[in-house]
């Protein structure tokens, strides 16, 4: 275990030396995060009445997805698929650790770095911002704290589905087919594009079950208030299903594709 914290504690310290794209980050954030919140708000202003959720709540809830956005955004290493595509991974097979837990250490620490750099600056522009396309405070201290177990549970989630990702790289050709499909797929199910509970009912269920919508959807939510209650404790023990569920697949598979590794390429 010493080790790979120590794994953890020297990537995130690497990562953590990108301040100039940080810095980008925050004004691309920033920017993105007033881009779609002003729709949100032409339409309520038209047709309020049958808004699905409060104005502020969903400002709210594209501030904290742009905020965390490294934590919950669905994005890999190209050093990872590469060292698979070249045969390059033999020389982390020699190594005294395991190679899963490995590549997932490390991708958490990648995530954890970028977003200390870019989280507190785009927050603290986001509360600057007056009411309603600013960002609100949470509900209740109850609230905030599930919100954090949550958004915890949310990025364990999104890591496993990436680690899923690396190990189909063990039987493709191409690294590029099924993670870029797998893009539309997370942003359309998991409530990056508009909050799920913006789709019709039947979609809204189906979408709020699926592992997608436990990355993003649960924990903004929470914040927010518009989980709560019975509601939000099922939304956390379903992330934690899913977080328990997708490692020990990705595990196990991972386990299985290094009984027969091919080297495609050098």
């Amino acid at each position: 275990m010493r080790a790979y914290l120590s794994y953890f504690k020297t990537r995130y310290l690497c990562m953590l030396q990108y301040r100039a794209s940080a810095i980008a980050g925050v004004f691309t954030q920033v920017g993105f995060g007033l881009i779609l919140i002003l729709p949100f708000y032409a339409l309520h202003r038209v047709n309020g009445a049958d808004f699905p959720m409060e104005m502020e709540k969903v400002s709210s809830y594209i501030w904290l997805q742009q905020a965390f956005l490294m934590l919950i955004s669905y994005s890999w290493e190209g050093s990872i698929v590469d060292s698979i595509k070249t045969g390059a991974v033999a020389v982390e097979l020699c190594r005294p650790l395991d190679l899963y837990v490995t590549w997932f250490v490390r991708h958490l620490a990648q995530r954890a770095a970028k977003c200390s750099l870019r989280a507190g600056p785009v927050l603290i522009v986001a509360f600057l911002i007056p009411k309603p396309l600013g960002l609100s405070l949470p509900e209740s201290p109850a609230s905030f704290g599930l919100f954090l177990i949550s958004l915890v549970l949310g990025t364990l989630v999104m890591a496993s589905i990436v680690m899923l990702v690396y190990n189909t790289t063990f039987h493709t050709l191409t690294s590029i087919g099924i993670p870029t499909f797998l893009y539309v797929i997370m942003d359309f199910f998991g409530g990056q594009i508009i909050p799920l509970n913006f789709y019709p009912p039947f979609l809204y269920r189906l979408c709020s079950l699926l592992p997608f919508g436990s990355v993003s959807n649960a924990p903004f939510r929470i914040y927010t208030g518009d989980l709560a209650g019975k509601e939000a404790v099922f939304s956390i023990c379903l992330q934690l299903f899913w977080a328990v569920t997708l490692i020990s697949v990705g595990y196990v598979w991972n386990r299985l594709a290094l009984r027969r590794v091919v080297s495609q390429g050098g």
